[in-house]
């Protein structure tokens, strides 16, 4: 697996360390589920718990973020 760092220098040298989520636009999960995701950011894939948006937000790589949503929806044995 790549590591984030890469696609996270600039946000990160120009935040001191965090990165800007006011840009992000924010979906609310189609299953019912109290989660939303945002694929708007550069390099990163965002999800969050919907009920509470203060706190912290999940950053993955877009590959690894399509990876788990095709296992996610593979039918169970």
């Amino acid at each position: 697996m790549k590591p984030l760092k890469s696609a996270l220098d600039r946000p990160r040298e120009e935040s001191g360390g965090l990165m800007h989520l006011s840009g992000a636009v924010w979906r609310t999960s189609t299953s019912g589920e109290c989660d939303e995701t945002a694929g708007n950011l550069p390099g990163v894939m965002g999800a969050r718990d919907s009920r509470d948006q203060t706190c912290p937000v999940l950053m993955v790589a877009p590959a690894a973020w399509r990876a788990f949503v095709a296992a996610a929806r593979r039918p169970t044995a």
